[in-house]
């Protein structure tokens, strides 16, 4: 189970609920819109879904692109 807001979701549920907004961050993500903060919020959605190895995957390129962005630590 993953928690979701104030109600406990199967990970089917999570990734439905987030699903188009991480397709579309991921567009961005690989386009001139890329920056650090646009990639944390690619990996606290993953994290979510349980995927906490693409999370970090997420978080270390962030830090790449800006090793001060506060919320990739």
């Amino acid at each position: 189970m993953v928690r979701l807001g104030a109600e406990y979701k199967n990970r089917a549920d999570v990734q439905k609920a987030y699903g188009d907004i991480l397709r579309v961050a991921r567009r961005l993500a690989t386009g001139e819109q890329r920056d650090a903060g646009l990639l944390t919020i690619c990996g606290f959605i993953v994290g979510e879904y349980g995927a906490f190895e693409e999370e970090q995957d997420y978080y270390r390129e962030a830090l790449r692109l800006n090793p001060h962005h506060e919320e990739a630590h």
